[in-house]
């Protein structure tokens, strides 16, 4: 978990009912928030692609580490966003 949040993405997912508690990393990676992200984040106003042994990593300038679902700035906001709209529900 990123330092200065309370909760991870997936944790985030699994609270609000996105996601259910006992899943494997393999079944995230088949749903849709995992596949838009995984879009997304090759256009990212925080990305910064760099090569490492010969493989192209996505970093996020925000966070100053790799790119990942977990811990996305972008996704953290959508959620919150998300959260806040159905509360009036």
């Amino acid at each position: 978990m990123h330092e200065g949040r309370e909760l991870s993405n997936i944790l985030k997912l699994v609270r609000i009912g996105f996601l259910p508690p006992n899943f494997k990393d393999e079944d995230l990676k088949k749903t849709l928030y995992y596949k838009i992200w995984e879009a997304f984040r090759e256009n990212c106003q925080y990305n910064r692609i760099e090569q490492r042994d010969g493989k192209p990593i996505i970093l996020c300038k925000k966070l100053n580490e790799e790119c990942n679902f977990n811990s996305c700035p972008i996704l953290d906001k959508a959620i919150q966003n998300y959260e806040r709209a159905t509360r009036s529900f």
